[in-house]
């Protein structure tokens, strides 16, 4: 198997992650998480993503809010699998805003955010983050299938941008 570092950069956009839906649907019948977006691009000679997840339908939560996390991702083949392992380094939230911050440095790394990336952190738990590739062909590189085995679902992304369009 080649491993598909290139084909990944980019931003992509999920469109299919049922588990996120049937977690959420007990307490809102709005969509939730909406949009997740991943950009990847090569940094160092490593391929580093960005994760953005828009919420604005939780129960006792800011009117709006952005999850965002940084990090390093790895393909690596197991059992005849390609796999993906993330390794995320930094965690912030942007609450009330249109579009997330790029970086957790873009607004200084107040307390807050220092308290905001510690917790998520120490939450992050890495036995969970490596995922199967299902589909990711080079005949169709805006299409992307992986699987989320904690929870036993696919999870199902589509480029909207290429890197020259950032």
């Amino acid at each position: 198997h080649q491993l598909p570092n290139d084909n990944f950069i980019g931003t992509w956009e999920v469109f299919y992650a049922p588990h996120l839906k049937n977690a959420t649907k007990v307490i809102t019948k709005q969509p939730v998480f909406n949009p997740i977006q991943y950009k990847f691009e090569v940094c160092s000679d490593k391929l580093h993503i960005k994760s953005h997840v828009f919420t604005s339908n939780l129960p006792l939560m800011p009117a709006t809010l952005w999850l965002s996390t940084s990090g390093s991702v790895e393909f690596f083949t197991s059992e005849n699998t390609v796999k993906a392992r993330i390794k995320f380094d930094q965690i912030w939230i942007d609450v009330n805003t249109t579009i997330p911050r790029q970086s957790v440095n873009d607004l200084g790394h107040g307390m807050f955010s220092k308290i905001i990336d510690f917790l998520g952190l120490l939450f992050f738990i890495e036995d969970l983050s490596e995922f199967p590739l299902v589909f990711c062909d080079e005949n169709h590189p805006e299409f992307v299938i992986f699987e989320f085995p904690p929870l036993n679902t696919k999870i199902a992304a589509m480029r909207v941008a290429s890197p020259s369009e950032k």
